[in-house]
């Protein structure tokens, strides 16, 4: 047996649509090489898990949990990645079940878009797991950070520390699925007293940022209608609107609040960038995709849902966590 198997990072198969037949050319190539002498035994499961994009290190962070668990079992772990292209992933959906893979882990571009893809799945029966989507027809078990919670303490957060009558708002970037945004902004809003803190978004919605400096603009833009709080929903953003406190003098006035739980947005809690950053760890993502593709790969009952708590991280419990890990 190999002893570089759990050191593996996942490779990505491209963004091209695979045929069936060069998929199944290129899986030793992809999951069977480590670097080391190859087993001479064909590996007896294979997992598919198709995802939206190329993942930032949170993705990678859960599809390589999730990957060394599986190996270790016996499964390889084959990862495509769509480039964004409700197409391809569908091709390459529809290449895996092909294929007869043992388990399918999905994470949706559009959970609307893939319905076929799901049938053909659950006729060739073929387990199939969504992960960071809602339940629909055909699908075995649903994985997912729980929103609910994290907009919840998000809300609880701000209606402690906000005044009364108090605008806040609500930033996302380009890396933050859409789904997960209307999830978060959706709980935050409702949770929030309406008569007593006001949402200030733009047409009902998070203000998209495409980049840091994006974010330092608009920011600044709200900082002079008197926003008391801002959320952003992942670092780059909470960096940018940071900048924007610090020129305008009011970095310790205004609070910034982040859902993220990394190495940097602790880094920033530490610091007093941040006034608490929200954890929803990715290792327990990868975890659970981890043990619930096991089980469904060898028939086994499962829990059909899956849900991650979120853990608030402020300067009163920073000393309890690693700075140098995501949470």
């Amino acid at each position: 047996m190999c002893n570089d198997t759990q050191n593996l990072t996942i490779e990505f198969l491209n963004d091209k649509i695979m045929k069936p037949k060069s998929l199944l050319y290129l899986l030793p190539f992809v999951l069977g090489f480590t670097g080391c002498e190859q087993e001479t035994s064909s590996p007896k499961m294979v997992a598919g898990f198709s995802t939206p994009n190329i993942p930032s290190t949170y993705n990678q962070v859960i599809y390589n949990t999730a990957n060394e668990k599986v190996m270790s079992s016996g499964i390889n772990m084959v990862l495509t990645n769509a480039s964004g292209k409700i197409s391809t992933q569908k091709a390459q959906l529809s290449s895996m079940a092909y294929q007869k893979f043992n388990t399918i882990v999905i994470e949706p571009i559009n959970i609307d878009s893939i319905h076929d893809e799901i049938a053909v799945c659950k006729q060739t029966g073929i387990p199939v797991i969504l992960l960071n989507a809602t339940y629909c027809d055909g699908i075995d078990a649903v994985i997912s950070a729980d929103y609910e919670d994290a907009a919840r303490q998000a809300a609880e957060y701000l209606a402690q520390n906000m005044p009364d009558g108090a605008d806040y708002s609500i930033f996302y970037t380009d890396g933050t699925s859409n789904a997960n945004v209307a999830l978060l902004t959706q709980g935050i809003t409702n949770t929030l007293d309406p008569a007593i803190y006001m949402p200030n978004l733009n047409n009902g919605a998070a203000r998209y940022c495409a980049s840091e400096s994006s974010a330092k603009l608009t920011a600044s833009a709200l900082l002079r209608k008197n926003v008391n709080a801002f959320i952003a929903y992942d670092d780059v953003t909470a960096k940018g609107i940071y900048s924007a406190l610090t020129e305008a003098g009011k970095e310790n006035e205004v609070i910034l609040i982040n859902i993220s739980g990394s190495p940097e947005a602790k880094s920033m809690v530490a610091d007093g960038k941040l006034d608490a950053t929200i954890a929803i760890s990715p290792a327990a993502l990868g975890d659970a995709i981890a043990q619930v593709t096991i089980a469904l790969s060898h028939k086994q009952a499962t829990e059909q849902t899956v849900l991650v708590e979120a853990t608030l991280i402020d300067k009163n419990n920073i000393n309890e966590f690693d700075l140098d890990s995501w949470n």
